[in-house]
């Protein structure tokens, strides 16, 4: 259920940002594509909200939504941050994401399997 809402939430956040076409961050997006080897197209959106975290997911057509405050951060901090989202999308980090979560979903009674936020026991 976990992963059925966290999917739903990223489309929805995803319908609702604008394709960013800034020049500067398509220059350095397809700078960063090439040096990490990436070769399907990567789009860039913009969340209407200003304290959003940056975030990548998809596989086949990655996306990767920046906040609103980030057309005002200087170029270097828009490489490294655009770096770091590029280095998710060339590991497929999002996909490995996902398989965690379904063979979590699949094998939830199991010990080993355990959701590793949980701090204390039920009932504490």
């Amino acid at each position: 259920m976990r992963l059925i809402v966290g999917l739903a939430r990223l489309v929805w956040i995803s319908a609702r940002a604008k394709p960013l076409f800034d020049d500067g961050w398509t220059r350095t997006a397809l700078e960063l594509s090439k040096s990490f080897k990436i070769e399907r197209p990567v789009r860039l959106l913009e969340c209407g909200h200003p304290a959003a975290m940056p975030l990548t997911w998809g596989i086949l057509r990655p996306l990767v939504i920046f906040p609103s405050a980030s057309a005002d951060w200087p170029e270097d901090r828009r490489r490294i941050v655009l770096s770091h989202e590029l280095a998710h999308i060339a590991r497929g980090d999002w996909f490995l994401q996902a398989c965690a979560e379904l063979a979590r979903a699949f094998y939830w009674f199991h010990p080993l399997v355990l959701d590793g936020r949980r701090t204390s026991a039920p009932g504490e």
